[in-house]
């Protein structure tokens, strides 16, 4: 075989090995950044300064073992820094990461070579006429097939990833620090085994594949290992996470279900108070009729004072035919009227079970709420809020429909809107903080409605229509 065809070899090898490294990366940012973070064109251009930092020569550390590595976590700190400080921890992470699946990568593949080696040249009559011919063919169907088999191992190892990242989550420095471990504890005995593969001894050379009995298998059996520590890390951390999202949520609806039974109990005063009224009022009357008919205009307007406040404490602008509701209506227009913000409703619920009551006071409760929150950004148009409530057979069906300024991103795991004010820090209102310990969570006042529509076997459905902020949500009466 000609000494070009041996170097053609040679550099296909080589450049598929490349080609391979940099898409790992390129999948990596796919799996963990979401597209809200960072754009197609900003992932392209930072894939292509790794790329060349792959491929820089520096010819005066030429033989030095981590310029690379050290090239490569440089520019992707200095671009996360210039870009999004925030992404700094994750950024980290990644480096390390994508580092580790290299070299479980390049472990699996290497202990897999030698034994297919073995298979494709053992067997060689040397002695033959063509021999050169023969080991041509031989050299090049093994070099296809290791090709074949990189794509096949890293394919296996990115699913698998894939398959254990289920949220994108945000990372504080402890928690990219923590699972950063791993990879660099995997990266420096990977470095050690490629030493100790082939030692220049005085009087020979002591090739490691050789030397030590099934090494051929035992270096991917260690790959493994290495490989399945890590993505159970990562699935603890996700995992962790995920409580701590739980968690969060959970202590919302255990505010909600604070300031229900607040509403329940001032549903229960409005009407004792209604009813107190109805019976003082005869002898109210009366005393009122007294003043005037003995002059005392003075006291008689102090007393219609007095009167007019009681009533006006005891006033529901809106009757639903429900305490609860009546009540959650009357104080979210009267907070909107303080904000200049035109609030319409028509609802008619009618007498109904507590529990149901209950549930249709949360849902009234945060559609309102988010409502008026929305409204109240808008700064060139009117303000407005819509509120609709019917029944359909046995379906009880509710609308708003409000103004909002902005641009709305769609969450593709809950379908619930991401908070545009933390869209490049996490998929919460408030995220975590410096700390690290979360705080409160952009829709989780929808979360809950979604959570009593499904109660009920019914849906909840946003749309976005012109600037104008829909919700419907339809349950199922008992």
């Amino acid at each position: 075989m000609e000494v070009s065809s041996f170097q053609m070899i040679e550099q296909l090898y080589g450049i598929s090995a490349t080609v391979i490294h940099i898409c790992i990366f390129a999948v990596l940012l796919m799996i963990f950044i979401p597209r809200e973070k960072m754009s197609m064109k900003v992932r392209s251009l930072l894939c292509a300064l790794v790329f060349a930092g792959i491929m820089i020569d520096i010819p005066l550390l030429a033989g030095v073992k981590g310029v690379h590595v050290a090239i490569n976590l440089l520019t992707i700190i200095i671009f996360t820094f210039v870009l999004n400080r925030k992404m700094l921890p994750v950024m980290f992470f990644l480096f390390f990461l994508w580092k580790n699946i290299y070299c479980v990568f390049f472990l699996l593949t290497n202990g897999v070579s030698d034994f297919l080696s073995k298979l494709f040249m053992g067997n060689l009559e040397y002695e033959t006429v063509n021999i050169i011919d023969a080991v041509s063919m031989r050299l090049e169907y093994w070099t296809l097939t290791m090709i074949a088999l990189q794509i096949v191992i890293i394919s296996l190892e990115l699913f698998a990833l894939w398959k254990v990242v289920r949220h994108r989550y945000d990372m504080t420095w402890t928690e990219a620090m923590f699972l950063s471990s791993f990879s660099v504890l995997s990266m420096i005995l990977t470095y050690l085994i490629i030493d100790l593969t082939v030692v220049p001894l005085k009087d020979e050379v002591f090739i490691l594949m050789d030397e030590v009995k099934g090494a051929h298998y035992k270096l991917p059996l260690f790959a493994i290992v290495i490989f399945v520590g890590e993505m159970l890390a990562i699935a603890t951390w996700q995992q962790f996470r995920t409580i701590k999202k739980e968690a969060l949520e959970y202590q919302g609806i255990i505010r909600q279900t604070g300031y229900m039974k607040n509403e329940i109990e001032s549903a229960k005063s409005y009407y004792e108070d209604m009813r107190m009224l109805r019976h003082d009022m005869a002898g109210k009357l009366t005393a009122l009729k007294g003043f005037i008919e003995g002059g005392r205009i003075e006291d008689a307007s102090d007393y219609l004072e007095k009167m007019n406040v009681e009533f006006e404490n005891a006033d529901q602008s809106f009757h639903t035919g429900d305490p609860i509701s009546d009540i959650i209506i009357s104080a979210a227009a009267r907070k909107a009227g303080n904000k200049n913000i035109l609030f319409d409703c028509e609802l008619i619920l009618g007498k109904v079970s507590s529990d149901f009551s209950y549930d249709v006071g949360i849902i009234l409760k945060n559609l309102l709420d988010n409502a008026i929150s929305g409204a109240d950004r808008v700064t060139d148009r009117k303000k407005y809020i819509t509120l609709k409530g019917y029944r359909k057979n046995n379906v009880f069906i509710i609308m708003t429909a409000n103004p909002y300024t902005g641009e709305i991103v769609f969450d593709k795991e809950t379908g619930l809107p991401i908070s545009e004010k933390n869209r490049s820090n996490e998929t919460t209102e408030k995220g975590a903080d410096g700390a690290g310990n979360f705080t409160d969570i952009h829709g989780i006042g929808l979360s809950s409605i979604k959570r009593v529509a499904d109660r009920h076997l019914g849906t909840m459905s946003i749309k976005t229509d012109g600037g104008i902020f829909k919700v419907k949500v339809m349950i199922q009466m008992e």
